[in-house]
């Protein structure tokens, strides 16, 4: 058996040494405390004694915590759920607190009225999905979002970490790692690749040694035919693609953090509603014309509609927390005051990013953060693009398609396509009541620099057209750290400038006509009394 050696710990009685480990200070703590309990026999200092004025890194904590119990209860809507109408589900009296919500849909088969029409559902449909969601008390409307909240949110508060899951809620599409494989008893490099497969030209060096690699999709972003959106092969792993299923996680305040959780032993049975304004399906999936061998081309699905009813599935789930008799008493008692913070959202149609302003009148209450971009308008037009408007519906900024080829054999071409998006304004201005509180920035700062700056809650956004704009120093930390109070401070104006001669590489691009959305993060306090829900403040 191995004897462990014999380790010295060596003090560097240095100056600074002295200040960040204080060692002489311990010991006269512990010799002081030693000589106040001189009467007790075998006296030793607790860890505690220690920690009043040092940190022990080895000795964890913890407190006992009150007895919790949940379960996720499922809801029914008040009424048959359709597409293009208002879905009610009421919040049932099951547990003492109500915490996070999902919403769980699957429509119906869609098709076209021919199975070789090709199309395909939108980017993040379950953003989509919802024009609108409200949550009401006693029919006072607490907070309600829209899908560009959704946008904002992923892009600015959704962690890497959640990305996966998120994504698969929302019905987005994973792209899967292919290897490019050499035809059956040739080598890839050969001379005279039959046609279909890939020349030495482009896969150059990639032999039996080596390999190629690309991304392929198969869900619900893929433009396909009628008749593939409806296969199942098990033996081909794949799925049906004509029946959206999604899980959307609902973000109000409460839905955030168990602390916030509603209180529902307060407020009565039948006074608490949940929302969704359902979109149509024409804003979920359109036909894309796709070019075939020879320069066929496959007709695009015009019309598409659901086989049967619009939803087979239907059902919100509510996440109900339970909690001791006596926990449960003191809350019926108690009045509950809590710091929330809820969605102000403003749309204006501006006819040029060139120069503008833009009064912020529905923006009320202390404001933490403002998200905001400039969406062309065009994009979500019929006539538009099929392509522009799926991918890119939910984008900000102006979207460019850029389609090159790669010549493969003398008679082979590899075309591919993709999209990039660029910003379309190049300095923003915030005042209020004539008093700059950001002059003349440029707004790739707000989309780059400020996310990557303030705390660890918020992210940098991959869409270029987005932009921040902190008034708190921690955004996301349910501590307060900074507002400005709108409700006060009139006159709030956001400036957009896009005229400024410059050769930055982050020229903005001209848009005719545009949509400026902006959400802001408002602190507002809830108030429960007498068995109703309401802000404290209103305005």
């Amino acid at each position: 058996m191995a004897t462990g050696a014999i380790f010295t710990l060596v003090v560097n009685d240095g100056r600074q040494d002295n200040l960040l480990n204080a060692s002489d200070l311990l010991k006269d703590r512990l010799s002081a405390l030693a000589r106040l309990n001189i009467d007790t026999p075998k006296y030793v200092p607790s860890l505690t004694d220690i920690e009043k004025t040092h940190v022990l890194f080895f000795n964890a904590h913890f407190k006992p915590f009150v007895a919790i119990g949940f379960e996720y209860q499922k809801l029914q809507p008040s009424s048959t759920a359709t597409l293009n109408s208002t879905v009610s589900f009421s919040i049932s009296q099951f547990g003492d607190f109500f915490h996070d919500m999902v919403l769980h849909v699957r429509l119906g088969p869609v098709t076209a009225a021919t199975a070789a029409h090709t199309w395909r559902w939108v980017s993040y449909p379950g953003e989509r999905l919802m024009e609108k969601t409200k949550f009401s008390v006693n029919g006072t409307v607490l907070d309600e979002y829209s899908p560009q909240d959704y946008k904002f949110y992923r892009e600015f508060r959704l962690c890497e970490d959640k990305r996966v899951g998120y994504d698969r809620c929302m019905g987005q599409q994973a792209l899967l790692p292919a290897q490019v494989v050499p035809v059956s008893g040739l080598e890839l490099n050969s001379g005279n690749p039959p046609v279909g497969s890939f020349g030495a030209s482009t896969v150059a060096g990639v032999d039996e040694s080596t390999g190629l690699w690309v991304q392929v999709s198969d869900g619900y972003q893929t433009v396909k035919t009628s008749t593939a959106h409806t296969d199942q092969s098990s033996a081909s792993g794949h799925q049906r693609t004509d029946v959206l299923e999604l899980t959307v996680p609902l973000i109000f305040w409460f839905n955030e953090l168990p602390q916030l959780a509603i209180p529902a032993i307060s407020i009565p049975y039948g006074t608490r509603f949940v929302e969704f304004e359902v979109t149509t399906l024409a804003n979920l999936a359109r036909g894309v014309i796709v070019s075939g061998n020879g320069g066929a081309v496959n007709s695009v699905a015009g019309t598409l509609s659901i086989t049967g009813a619009d939803f087979s599935v239907c059902n919100l789930y509510v996440n109900n927390i339970f909690v001791n008799p006596e926990i449960h008493d003191i809350f019926v008692k108690r009045i509950g005051f809590n710091l929330i913070r809820v969605h102000r959202k403003q749309v204006n149609r501006v006819t040029s990013c060139a120069l503008g302003e833009q009064l912020m009148n529905n923006f009320k209450w202390p404001i933490e953060t403002i998200y905001f971009g400039f969406r062309d308008v065009t994009r979500n037009q019929v006539t538009t693009g099929a392509l522009s408007y799926l991918d890119h519906w939910h984008s900000f900024g102006q979207a460019f398609s850029v389609v090159n080829s790669t010549t493969v054999a003398s008679t082979n071409a590899l075309v591919y396509q993709y999209s990039k998006l660029l910003p379309v304004v190049q300095s923003i201005t915030v005042s209020a009541q004539g008093i700059n509180v950001y002059a003349d920035i440029p707004a790739l700062l707000f989309n780059q620099y400020v996310p990557w700056a303030y705390g660890a809650k918020i992210n940098t956004p991959k869409d270029p057209g987005v932009y921040c704009v902190t008034f708190n120093l921690y955004p996301g930390v349910y501590q307060p750290s900074g507002h400005i109070n709108v409700s006060r401070a009139r006159e709030f104006y956001i400036k957009y400038d896009n005229t400024i001669p410059t050769t930055a590489r982050n020229l903005g691009v001209a848009i005719t006509s545009a949509d400026l959305m902006a959400t802001a993060r408002a602190i507002n306090f809830l108030l429960i009394s007498d068995g109703s829900a309401v802000l404290r403040y209103s305005t």
